[in-house]
């Protein structure tokens, strides 16, 4: 495959440029290939019962997470949106970074803080920034080390204990509807449980 053929495949499947999608690929971590190896025994007892390998199956989901976390850098902000939006200063910003009261991907260099974190508002042509309610409690409790999709994947997926006019929601959507934050960090913990 040439290039521009990989250029037009990634704008035609996920509207996205190369540039893209290798700096999203650069937020992932290294795999440890020898660790996903299943014993010759273990193998055997999957296969039994229907557990069959796909081919291409792992290429295409580090593809997808790819492409969400480009998305991601590409709809977020940078420092001085940031700043400008909350109405402090950029330094504020990388304070509330550091602090991880604010969520932020690394990308090329430069900080981008997802959209989907923000509740915009326009008043005739110019527009704010509002973290949404109690944000700034939920990602400090995240593990400091969370990989930008496993954080996209906690705030962005619906959970059955997040319950919304009889469906499951989102963390963020939960919270920006007003939900406590209480059931969030319960979520947190049980996760924090369950990976030790």
């Amino acid at each position: 495959m040439s290039a521009d053929e990989l250029d037009a495949l990634l704008r035609d499947r996920f509207d996205l440029s190369r540039a893209e999608i290798i700096s999203a690929l650069k937020t992932l971590p290294t795999r440890d290939h020898g660790s996903a190896s299943l014993t010759r025994d273990a193998a055997r007892l999957l296969d039994s019962v229907g557990f069959v390998s796909a081919p291409g199956a792992d290429a295409e989901s580090v593809v997808e997470v790819a492409a969400s976390i480009a998305r991601l850098i590409r709809t977020g902000y940078s420092d001085a949106e940031v700043a400008l939006g909350l109405g402090v200063s950029e330094c504020a910003i990388r304070q509330r970074r550091r602090e991880r009261t604010l969520w932020a991907i690394e990308a090329d260099g430069s900080w981008i803080y997802p959209a989907a974190q923000f509740i915009e508002v326009r008043v005739g042509g110019s527009s704010s920034l509002s973290l949404i309610p109690h944000l700034d409690r939920v990602l400090p409790a995240l593990p400091a080390d969370l990989q930008p999709a496993a954080v996209a994947g906690f705030l962005l997926i619906p959970r059955d204990a997040l319950v919304i006019s009889g469906r499951e929601s989102a963390v963020l959507e939960w919270l920006s509807g007003g939900g406590p934050v209480e059931p969030v960090l319960q979520l947190v913990e049980i996760g924090r449980w369950a990976a030790s």
